[in-house]
């Protein structure tokens, strides 16, 4: 069986817009909740985002000018963070890569953008809707400014999207579709998904809390973050540094209901990804949960890694790093990806720097406040979503 291995990864979210900021900024539990710039909160019962700062990323990017005249914003971070990931990959200066397919999850590309320009501002439609305003856009302009010539897929299964892209990605390199692939997630945050959450009365009023006994819901964010998978024979043939291998990933539905989450789902998931890994639960030392903040969520979450590590959950570490980072939609998946990959390289857990005291069915250790430094061999990510999607 073909291994696939993690040998690079972009990123831009409002705790940094490369790798290294970005850890030293989640570690540190830094402060980035503000309101949005790109429309009016004012109105809403929560107004506060992890929205990013586009003025500044655009100014201090490659993006050159035609990209940014032609391009909707979805697909301007997430062809930055595909550059930052090749990069780091180490395959700017080899053609390999223009083989590489490109799997990208998202909750709306760039179809948002033009809505809001055609509604509120009635802006005319020109002909660059037909590439820009779609779901896919984001995928296809990416592998064209790339020239990649490898599988291309867009994913779109709400908050598991960037999750499930990668899974994409991974089935695609290990049955020989492909030896290297981008795959993660892209997500800007419009009003109307705002609005949406705001009025599922989900969204928290002042800060994101998981797995707190008084939490009161998420904060809403967005951002991009790529990985570059490639299968190990060739990483090692051409020497690269590999950061992590995925050895096994688990898909299900609670097909329960449209926003309210079901724990069998999330524990089918779990359970999955460790059979394919041939892991036990007793391997895993820490799990970066899909944990919202939200009270069904968080709970139904605790319960689902109750049953899937048994007695061994009172050892396990597990937090959200969506106490700081916010909900970044469908690039959460991916971005979570890259955190349990810097913490199995780096040794060292990130904080939840909001929390207070722990809900009473917390089983698991919670790391507060400050990072916890610790031997991590085997780490598991989870990101679950609307319509019962889940994945592992």
């Amino acid at each position: 069986m073909r291994r696939v291995v993690i040998t690079g990864m972009g990123i831009i979210s409002s705790l940094g817009f490369d790798i290294e900021e970005f850890w030293k900024n989640l570690l540190e539990g830094k402060n980035i909740i503000k309101k949005p710039t790109r429309f009016d909160a004012e109105r809403y019962r929560s107004k506060y985002t992890t929205t990013i700062d586009y003025e500044k990323v655009l100014h201090n990017s490659s993006i050159s000018r035609s990209e940014n005249d032609s391009l909707n914003m979805c697909a301007k971070i997430g062809l930055i963070a595909s550059r930052q990931a090749i990069k780091s990959a180490n395959l700017y200066k080899n053609e390999f890569y223009r083989k590489a397919g490109i799997s990208v999850g998202t909750t709306s590309g760039g179809d948002m953008d033009y809505f809001a320009k055609w509604f509120h501002y009635g802006e005319k439609i020109n002909s660059t809707v037909v590439y820009n305003s779609p779901i896919f856009s984001s995928m296809t302009n990416i592998a064209e400014r790339l020239r990649l010539e490898g599988p291309v897929c867009t994913i779109s299964s709400a908050c598991t999207s960037g999750t499930v892209s990668i899974a994409y990605a991974y089935e695609a390199i290990k049955n020989a579709d492909a030896d290297l692939m981008l795959a993660g997630g892209c997500d800007v945050l419009q009003e109307a998904a705002f609005a949406g959450f705001n009025s599922l009365r989900v969204v928290s009023p002042n800060e994101c809390r998981p797995f707190a006994a008084d939490r009161n819901g998420m904060i809403l964010g967005d951002g991009a973050a790529i990985l570059v998978l490639e299968e190990y024979e060739s990483a090692i043939k051409r020497n690269a540094s590999i950061l992590a291998e995925i050895k096994g990933i688990g898909l299900s539905c609670d097909a329960y209901h449209v926003t309210a989450p079901n724990s069998k789902g999330a524990i089918q998931a779990m359970k999955s990804s460790l059979n394919e890994a041939n892991l036990k639960a007793t391997d895993i030392q820490y799990v970066n949960c899909h944990g919202t903040g939200t009270i069904l969520n968080d709970r139904t979450e605790s319960e689902a890694l109750g049953t899937v590590f048994g007695e061994a959950i009172s050892s396990l570490y597990a937090t959200s790093t969506k106490s700081t980072l916010g909900h970044l939609l469908g690039t959460a998946g991916s971005i979570e990806t890259i955190i349990i990959t810097l913490v199995l390289k780096r040794n060292i857990i990130p904080p939840m720097v909001n929390f207070t005291s722990p809900d009473s069915n917390v089983k698991f250790k919670i790391v507060r406040r400050k990072p916890v430094q610790i031997n991590v061999q085997n780490a598991m990510s989870n990101s679950f979503g609307f319509g019962g999607n889940n994945a592992s």
